[in-house]
C-alpha cells in the first residue's frame, strides 16, 4: 500500500513539474512575442534619426539625499529608485518617501509627470519606463531623467530605449568598466528616429495595446502557476489522508 502510494504520488508530481515546464516555456515565448512586436513596429519606421541631446531639455542623473537612508520619511514627496524602475512599468512597491526640505535641496534632480526615467547602473541597467502621474518626485544617482521635447513622445522614446537591440547597445557600451554603468555623454548620443508627431503617437497606441493584451496572458500564467505549486500539497495531504 505504501509503495502503491508513493508510486501514485511521484506519477502526479512527474505531471506537475511537466505542466510547470511547459507554462515556463509559455512564459518565456509571451516575452518574447512583445519584444519582437516592438522590434518590428521601429523596424517601419524610415525617418531621420537625430541625437538624444537634441530631442531633449533635459538629460542627467539624480543624487542621494544627504544623509542617506536616514532621511527617509513615512509620507512626502516619492523618491524614485532603480527598483522602481521596470521594464516599460513604474513600480511604486518599495518607493521612498523625502520631505519637502529634502526635495528643494534636491533641485536639480527633480521629475516632471512627462519625463522617462533610465537606470544607469547596477545589474538593473537599461530598464526604462514613464515617470509616474505624480505633481512632483525626485531620483537617486541610479536613475536617469530625460525629458523629451514636445517633438517627440516619451513613451514612443521609451518604447525605442527598451528594444532589444537598444538594450544590448546599453549593455555593450558599460562593458570594460570597473562598475556597471552608463553616463550621460553616451545616452545624448543615442540616435532616435523621428517621425511626426501624431505618427509616434499612432506607434505608441499600437504598442500600448500590445503590451496591454500581453499583461493580460502573463496574469493568467502567474496565476497558473499559483495553481500548480499548490496541488502538490493538496495530492500530499489527500494521500496522507487515505483519499488517494
Amino acid at each position: 500500500e505504501q509503495q502503491r502510494i508513493v508510486a501514485r504520488i511521484e506519477a502526479l508530481a512527474g505531471k506537475i513539474a511537466a505542466a510547470r515546464r511547459l507554462r515556463e516555456e509559455a512564459t518565456t515565448e509571451t516575452h518574447l512575442l512583445l519584444e519582437n512586436l516592438i522590434d518590428t513596429a521601429f523596424e517601419e519606421i524610415h525617418h531621420p534619426a537625430y541625437p538624444l541631446r537634441h530631442l531633449t531639455t533635459k538629460i542627467g542623473s539624480g543624487s542621494t539625499p544627504r544623509g542617506g537612508k536616514e532621511v527617509y520619511a513615512e509620507s512626502g514627496v516619492p523618491l524614485i529608485r532603480s527598483l522602481n524602475v521596470r521594464m516599460r512599468t513604474f513600480q511604486w512597491d518599495g518607493i521612498a518617501f523625502i520631505s519637502d526640505d529634502v526635495h528643494q535641496q534636491m533641485a536639480g534632480t527633480q521629475v516632471e509627470p512627462n519625463d522617462v526615467l533610465l537606470n544607469i547602473t547596477g545589474a538593473s541597467i537599461g530598464r526604462v519606463s514613464c515617470a509616474p502621474n505624480v505633481p512632483t518626485a525626485n531620483v537617486t544617482q541610479h536613475v536617469m531623467i530625460i525629458r523629451p521635447t514636445q517633438t517627440l513622445n516619451n513613451r514612443y522614446l521609451m518604447y525605442w530605449l527598451s528594444r532589444p537591440s537598444m538594450q544590448n547597445s546599453i549593455n555593450e557600451q558599460q562593458k570594460g568598466a570597473t562598475r556597471q554603468a552608463i553616463t550621460k555623454s553616451q545616452v545624448a548620443q543615442f540616435e532616435i528616429p523621428l517621425p511626426p508627431i501624431d505618427e509616434q503617437i499612432k506607434i505608441v497606441n499600437q504598442l500600448d495595446n500590445y503590451q496591454s493584451q500581453i499583461q493580460l496572458v502573463q496574469l493568467e500564467q502567474t496565476q497558473t502557476n499559483q495553481e500548480l505549486d499548490a496541488l502538490l500539497p493538496a495530492i500530499l495531504d489527500r494521500a496522507f489522508k487515505g483519499a488517494l
